[in-house]
């Protein structure tokens, strides 16, 4: 969690226009290594949970690849996503607005202000 938090406080928090975390990727083989014990804990305490929690992670990397299709066709944009925007484009194969609608629905962030730690939105 102190990772997560210190990697997250930079203040070009969109890091440069990438879809996830690319600071991330340094923390992946512990991470992978803690998931792998928790799975095995699981494996040995209940099958049912153990399934339900391979399911639901299942879902999350499908989720994943989709939304970083999406993100190739700027369906989600990198810094200016706004949760309104976020909720039209959510597992949607075609947008169902125009591209006005569209840009209407994001707010792009004051990079001036976020380079100097004020509050820019």
């Amino acid at each position: 969690f102190l990772n997560l938090y210190v990697i997250s406080c930079w203040w070009c928090w969109w890091y440069g226009g990438s879809f996830g975390m690319r600071t991330m990727i340094d923390s992946y083989g512990l991470m992978a290594i803690l998931l792998a014990f928790f799975l095995q804990y699981l494996r040995e305490k209940s099958k049912p949970v153990l399934v339900g929690i391979i399911c639901l992670f299942g879902f999350l990397v499908y989720l994943n690849l989709y939304q970083t299709r999406q993100a190739r066709i700027c369906w989600i944009h990198f810094d200016s996503m706004t949760y309104k925007a976020y909720k039209r484009v959510f597992l949607k194969e075609k947008m169902d607005f125009t591209g006005e609608e569209w840009k209407a629905m994001l707010d792009t962030p004051d990079y001036d202000k976020a380079f100097k730690g004020e509050r820019f939105w």
